[in-house]
């Protein structure tokens, strides 16, 4: 049995503001006096870095590059390492094991 209350939670007379929180609550941000102006800013005298411009007409490219869709054939020059068929009959087990359904 379950029984839900549908009842409003008064803070009213006990909720209060943080320690201090309200000390400073007339306070309005302001940098003082603030003078905004509109000046065209004079670009005439600005100049490039050293050099930026010296190499303005490159094209990068990866030089003649040449995609050959070509399949390699190792069937007849593979061959395998030398020694590593020499244990090619090698079962790895620790000795015979019997399985025993039982």
């Amino acid at each position: 049995d379950v029984k839900i209350e549908n009842q409003k939670l008064n803070f009213k007379e006990k909720a209060q503001a943080k320690v201090g929180s309200l000390d400073n609550v007339g306070h309005s941000p302001a940098a003082g006096t603030v003078q905004i102006q509109n000046k065209k800013v004079d670009l005439s005298k600005v100049s490039s870095k050293c050099g930026s411009k010296a190499n303005i007409k490159h094209k990068p490219g990866g030089g003649d590059v040449k995609i050959e869709n070509q399949k390699l054939n190792f069937k007849e020059k593979a061959q395998a390492k030398v020694g590593s068929l020499d244990n090619v009959g090698h079962s790895p087990a620790a000795g015979t094991v019997k399985v025993s359904a039982g």
